[in-house]
């Protein structure tokens, strides 16, 4: 049996499903790339955020963003005398404290999902989306199109939980009977 690797992480055939990079289901219009990727198992997703999204060096006061920590440095040893503007902001990505915690072992007492979620919550200050998945029986654009609207939509919604919660069962609902649809040839991906 060949042994699994970077292969791993390609592109998955059509009719799979995979879970989803957690930087997706976040920000599916900026992390689209992500979509693409057969990440069948929790270890998976845990190496390819650690491959994929570390924070890059970057200058803590105005942000700014470098190739290498010698270019970051040499930044902050310049702006130690002449200071650079100060800048409200962040950068995305796993931080060395947050590849600390992912680097620990999942809870094998909890499903798949339960154990993405988990990871969502090391990365993430706010509620994980319910579905982990990435569903690739669909065409790409409807995949973007349902997570971005799953991401977005609970957001909108005021901060009633119990609202939120309805409006996200409600989304699954018509994405399934969009799904149905679809299969059936009664509606086109386009």
């Amino acid at each position: 049996m060949p042994q699994k690797s970077r292969a791993s992480l390609r592109a998955t055939p059509p009719g799979a499903i995979t879970l989803a990079c957690p930087f997706y289901k976040f920000n599916p219009k900026t992390y689209q790339p992500c979509a693409r990727l057969k990440l069948s198992k929790i270890s998976y997703v845990k190496q390819h955020l650690v491959r994929a999204h570390i924070v890059p060096p970057h200058c803590p006061r105005c942000f700014e963003v470098f190739s290498t920590l010698l270019e970051r440095d040499a930044h902050l040893r310049r702006t130690e005398e002449e200071h650079c503007e100060v800048r409200p902001g962040t950068v995305e990505g796993i931080t060395e404290a947050t590849k600390e915690k992912l680097s620990q072992r999942s809870d094998q007492s909890v499903d798949e999902a339960e154990q993405w979620r988990d990871i969502w919550k090391i990365i993430f200050d706010e509620p994980p989306p319910h579905c982990p998945y990435i569903d690739q029986d669909l065409p790409e654009e409807i995949n973007l199109y349902n997570d971005y609207l799953f991401s977005e939509v609970p957001k909108r919604v005021s901060s009633s939980t119990e609202r939120r919660e309805l409006v996200q069962r409600t989304l699954e609902e018509v994405a399934r009977e969009w799904k149905h649809l679809w299969r059936q040839g009664k509606v086109s991906a386009i």
